[in-house]
C-alpha cells in the first residue's frame, strides 16, 4: 500500500510537472506570437506612413513653389504687414480646412474603411439607404460631377507644379530658357507613365524622394525664417484677419490663392482605403505640416528682409 501511493504521488507530480511545462511553453509561445504580431504592426504602420506620402501629399507638397508667387501676382514689393497676414491666411489654411476638417472629420466619413467621392455615393445610394429614387439619382449625378472635377485637378495641378519646379533653370541661365517646355512635357509623361504600374509600387518609389523633398522644404524655412522671426506673428490668427479687413476686395480675390495651398487634398479621403486613417493622419501631422508651414514662414521672412526678390 505504501508503496502504491508513493508511486502514486511520484506520478502526479510527474503530471503535474508536465503541465506545468507545457503552460509555460503556450506562455511563451503566445508571448512570441503577440511580440511578433506587434513588430508586424508596426513595420506594417510605417510601411504605410511612409508609402502615403509618396502617394497622396506629393501634390500639396509642391505648392510653396508657387502659392506666394500667386497672392502676390499683383503686388512685387508688399509689404511687412500684407506679407504676414498673407502668410497668416495660408497657415490658418492648413490648419483649418486640412487638419482639423479633412485630417479629423473627412477621414471619418469612410464606407467599409474605403473613401472618396464613389464610395460616398455608394453607402448614400446602397440597398439600406432610406433616401428616394430621385434623391438617389441626383446624388449620382453630383457625385459624377465631383469626380470629374477630381480628374481635372489631377491633370492640371501637376503640369503647374512641374512647370513651376522647371522654371527655375531660367535662373541659373537665360540659355536654358528654351528647355523648360520641353523638360516639363518630358517629365509629365513620365509620371503619367508610371501610374499603371499601381499605387504601392509608385508609393515605394516616390516616398523616398518626398521624404527627401520635405527635409529640404523644413531645413530652407528654418534657415529662412532667422532672417526676420518677426514672420512668427503669421501663427496669431488675428494678422490673417486683419489683412482681409484692410485689404478688402484685393484680398478677398487672393484668397483664391491661398487655397492653392491645400491643392490636392482630397488625396486625403481618395486614398484613403490604401493607407488607413493612422498612416495618413501621422504622416500629415508628423512630416508634411511641419515642413510646408515652415517653409511658408521661410518664404515670407526672406520676402521682408529682401523686398526686392
Amino acid at each position: 500500500m505504501v508503496q502504491n501511493l508513493i508511486s502514486n504521488i511520484h506520478t502526479n507530480g510527474s503530471v503535474k510537472n508536465d503541465k506545468e511545462k507545457n503552460t509555460l511553453s503556450v506562455s511563451e509561445n503566445s508571448e512570441h506570437k503577440t511580440k511578433g504580431s506587434s513588430c508586424k504592426s508596426i513595420r506594417l504602420y510605417l510601411s504605410l506612413t511612409i508609402g502615403s506620402l509618396g502617394i497622396i501629399f506629393g501634390d500639396i507638397g509642391t505648392s510653396p513653389l508657387y502659392v506666394i508667387r500667386t497672392i502676390f501676382a499683383d503686388n512685387l514689393h508688399p509689404t511687412r504687414q500684407q506679407c504676414i497676414g498673407a502668410i497668416s491666411l495660408v497657415i490658418w489654411n492648413l490648419i483649418i480646412v486640412a487638419s482639423i476638417k479633412y485630417g479629423i472629420f473627412i477621414l471619418m466619413a469612410d464606407n467599409r474603411g474605403e473613401g472618396g467621392t464613389f464610395a460616398l455615393c455608394a453607402l448614400l445610394t446602397g440597398e439600406h439607404s432610406r433616401l428616394r429614387a430621385r434623391a438617389k439619382h441626383v446624388i449620382s449625378i453630383v457625385s459624377i460631377f465631383a469626380a470629374s472635377l477630381l480628374i481635372g485637378d489631377g491633370a492640371l495641378t501637376p503640369a503647374i507644379s512641374v512647370l513651376s519646379a522647371v522654371e527655375g533653370l531660367a535662373t541659373t541661365s537665360q540659355a536654358l530658357t528654351k528647355l523648360i517646355l520641353p523638360v516639363t512635357v518630358f517629365i509629365i509623361v513620365i509620371l503619367f507613365f508610371v501610374q499603371m504600374f499601381g499605387s504601392s509600387k509608385i508609393g515605394l518609389t516616390f516616398a523616398p524622394i518626398m521624404i527627401v523633398w520635405f527635409v529640404v522644404l523644413f531645413s530652407i524655412g528654418i534657415w529662412r525664417i532667422t532672417f526676420d522671426p518677426s514672420i512668427l506673428r503669421a501663427f496669431n490668427p488675428w494678422e490673417a484677419v486683419s489683412y482681409l479687413i484692410r485689404e478688402k476686395q484685393k484680398g478677398f480675390m487672393q484668397i483664391g490663392g491661398v487655397f492653392l495651398s491645400v491643392t490636392g487634398l482630397e488625396a486625403f479621403y481618395a486614398d484613403l482605403g490604401h493607407f488607413g486613417r493612422g498612416p495618413v493622419r501621422t504622416s500629415w501631422l508628423c512630416v508634411v505640416l511641419p515642413s510646408v508651414v515652415a517653409n511658408y514662414l521661410g518664404q515670407g521672412a526672406l520676402i521682408m528682409h529682401s523686398p526686392e526678390m
